[in-house]
């Protein structure tokens, strides 16, 4: 009697695996058309299908045809789902590296058919789209560099007609050519801010993708070179301006003397001083010095600003905030209606109940604040 429960007992196990795989991670797969059809499009299921690859020919016919309709449906989800607006070539590269799988020969003929095309047509109008996008902007830096590892990539090689390339090249290269003569002749090297782009531009120049380029193209090689002159000559000749008097958040209540300390190689050849956006005076003589009444100007808050430029053409630039308060600060009334306020006559506007925010929603004509559970 246990003979033969031993023998069910083994007859039972053999006749459940002979409907299951085991893969090399030690999971089983059970082959049979429900389960094959279960299998969804998504990158997720790619490996599903692989693994069943590997033994799937040792099964029935009406498995194994289930087996190829599904992994058709895989390759038609992805090639209808490439998108030529998108600003990433992985899609390309990444469906034809599928390709390169034992799966590709178990799609039908339409789906080969389907996958080939779109492949061609949607890397073609890709790349035509992104090579369209450059333009003078430096943003458009990004997108020579995209269009630089596209140009490496199997589906560059393969989808792309020979025709095409010779095409796109050229315009690739043109588009690249205008992109870096307008950095030589546009930079406006004369201030601070300028200085930093062109660090930065000196970093992207650096780049490996530049560096591939230079070779290929002898004009953008010794456009590059003037740029790079440019950045050696700014190096050298760095200039600033810096105010001294008055200090920033100063309350301008008398007479003011504007002082400022500057460094440039050069001459200079003209200063002017602007309050807000009101230029004040120019100066074109040594020791460069202005003085201005405050209460020739209305009561409020301004930026003080100093230009310096050399007899080259470089400039420098400097600007804090100073306060003008007026003669009527001082006087024991508030008046809201002329400019004044907490913090512009904060001994007339004094907020008693409260604080002083001017640009608070909640703050009164005087710019003060009071508590919620005030009542005055």
């Amino acid at each position: 009697m246990k003979k033969i429960m031993l023998f069910l007992a083994v007859l039972s196990v053999a006749f459940v695996l002979s409907g299951c795989q085991q893969n090399s991670e030690g999971n089983y797969s059970i082959y049979s058309v429900e389960n094959i059809s279960k299998i969804g499009t998504s990158p997720a299921d790619f490996e599903k299908l692989l693994n069943i690859s590997k033994t799937i020919n040792s099964q029935p016919d009406d498995i194994k045809t289930e087996f190829s309709k599904k992994t058709s449906d895989w390759f038609k989800e992805r090639a209808n789902g490439l998108d030529s607006d998108s600003r990433n070539f992985t899609q390309f590269e990444d469906l034809y590296l599928a390709k390169q799988t034992a799966l590709w020969n178990w799609t039908d003929s339409k789906t080969h058919e389907l996958t080939e095309q779109l492949l061609r047509n949607r890397s073609t109008e890709w790349l035509d789209k992104r090579i369209s996008n450059i333009d003078n902007a430096y943003s458009s830096l990004a997108i020579i560099e995209k269009v630089w590892e596209f140009q490496k990539t199997n589906t560059y090689q393969y989808y792309i007609a020979a025709g095409e390339k010779n095409w796109q090249d050229k315009r690739f290269m043109n588009k690249t050519r205008e992109w870096v003569a307008d950095k030589l002749q546009n930079i406006d090297l004369r201030n601070e801010t300028a200085y930093d782009k062109l660090n930065n531009l000196t970093s992207a120049l650096n780049s490996g993708f530049m560096k591939d380029l230079l070779s290929r193209d002898e004009w953008i090689s010794l456009a590059i070179q003037g740029i790079r002159e440019k950045i050696r000559s700014v190096k050298e000749n760095r200039m600033y301006a810096k105010i001294t008097n008055p200090k920033n958040n100063d309350s301008l209540t008398s007479t003011v003397h504007v002082n400022f300390t500057y460094n440039s190689t050069y001459k200079l050849d003209i200063a002017r001083v602007y309050l807000g956006n009101e230029l004040i005076d120019t100066d074109a003589n040594y020791p460069y010095s202005w003085s201005f009444d405050p209460d020739e100007f209305l009561v409020g808050v301004y930026n003080l600003t100093i230009n310096i430029t050399d007899e080259k053409g470089n400039e420098g630039t400097d600007r804090i905030m100073v306060i003008l308060p007026g003669k009527r600060c001082g006087n024991g009334f508030c008046r809201p209606e002329q400019g004044e306020s907490c913090f512009i006559c904060p001994k007339d506007c004094y907020c008693v109940n409260g604080v002083c925010d001017p640009g608070n929603p909640l703050a009164d004509e005087t710019g003060c604040v009071k508590p919620k559970n005030s009542t005055s």
